[in-house]
């Protein structure tokens, strides 16, 4: 599909396996609330719709440009449906906890801020990295967002976060690893 995207960001082939991988893993499941987290212009969320029309996506993104790119798209794809777009922090997000998903799709940036070239655009160094505190706030954002029974799956090149007992790996598609974050996980 084309898609809708600023010059600053180009959606790889990632965002598209991470979804197949999630159709694959959730065609059965009774799932009606969706989040994604770090949503961009909209590809992983809008593509999930595509599958699971049933379902209800909230899109979360920081940075304000892609708002336009992801009003484009959605309307290209559901004309007749509305969204929410939430185009704030994730340190933000859901701060009181009233916004709660059974399952939560996320590709936050890959790169930790001390390995590789940093780009000159703030733009484009958003999208590309992510440090050490950044992955806590994500899985904060996850605790504090996820049903009792909820889920979130989010894709990562290499790990760069602290030991977290509530994230495994779960899978693996060109490129990158999925992995699941679950507050029921048995604490050993």
């Amino acid at each position: 599909m084309d898609y809708f995207q600023p010059s600053f960001y180009h959606f790889n082939q990632d965002s598209i396996e991470f979804v197949k991988w999630i159709e694959n893993h959730f065609k059965f499941s009774k799932i009606t609330n969706v989040l994604d987290l770090c949503s961009g212009c909209g590809i992983i969320g809008l593509e999930l719709l595509q599958a699971f029309p049933e379902w209800n996506i909230d899109f979360c993104e920081l940075q304000e440009p892609f708002f336009f790119f992801f009003s484009k798209n959605s309307k290209l794809f559901f004309p007749q449906r509305s969204f929410n777009y939430f185009q704030m922090d994730l340190r933000k997000f859901n701060q009181d906890s009233t916004l709660m998903y059974e399952l939560i799709v996320c590709n936050p940036p890959y790169f930790s801020p001390n390995k590789g070239r940093l780009p000159p655009s703030t733009e484009r160094r958003l999208c590309r990295f992510f440090s050490e505190e950044d992955w806590n706030e994500l899985f904060n954002c996850f605790s504090r967002s996820l049903t009792v029974e909820g889920k979130a799956y989010f894709l990562a090149r290499t790990i760069s976060w602290k030991e977290n007992v509530y994230v495994k790996q779960v899978g693996s598609i060109a490129g990158a690893q999925i992995f699941c974050f679950d507050l029921n996980v048995e604490r050993s």
